[in-house]
């Protein structure tokens, strides 16, 4: 009984964090383009500029 109620939570667990990746990839697409060179901007302040430049998002201002 112990040993079920175990694998179910574990499960349980892994089903939430898939349904959580999937809302995150899901809220990303539908942000805003204007946001996007501002998060270029945030990024480049924190020297992570590389990053963005290989995803071929670039800042248009």
């Amino acid at each position: 009984m112990i040993l079920c109620n175990f694998f179910f939570c574990i499960s349980l667990i892994l089903f939430l964090i898939t349904i959580g990746n999937l809302f995150i990839h899901f809220v990303f697409l539908l942000i805003p383009q204007p946001v996007l060179p501002l998060l270029n901007h945030t990024i480049k302040k924190k020297g992570e500029q590389g990053t963005l430049k290989k995803k071929g998002i670039r800042d248009h201002n």
